[in-house]
């Protein structure tokens, strides 16, 4: 796991997000699991919002990103934490689909309800 982790992490093909995003969604049993790189999955998924340009992929990063927030805030590191919550607040002033509103706030929910 933590292998193949190092693999999606190093793939830098900005066209190949969604891919990527899929492959790390099966990886993490949909955001559930992300032992043996708990430290490392906050700074990818931070990459990946800033290389994503497909909406449809975009989307999909966010649900990942929640059920990430959702399973594992605590584990995760707070800096990256933070930073992909600015990114999400400045999706929401971007978007008028309700849909993605809702995820938006969502995961800015996760971090307010779980810090400690």
């Amino acid at each position: 796991r933590a292998h193949f982790f190092q693999v999606l992490r190093s793939h830098d093909v900005p066209a190949d997000v969604g891919g990527v995003v899929a492959a790390l969604a099966a990886l993490t049993r949909d955001g559930r699991d992300v032992s043996y790189f708990e430290l490392q999955i906050g700074p990818l998924l931070l990459d990946l919002m800033l290389a994503c340009s497909d909406t449809a992929a975009f989307v999909r990063l966010l649900t990942l990103i929640r059920d990430v927030f959702q399973h594992n805030y605590s584990e995760l590191d707070l800096p990256s934490c933070l930073d992909i919550v600015r990114l999400v607040c400045r999706a929401c002033n971007k978007t008028s689909e309700i849909s993605t509103l809702q995820l938006c706030l969502n995961i800015i929910a996760e971090p307010v309800t779980k810090h400690k």
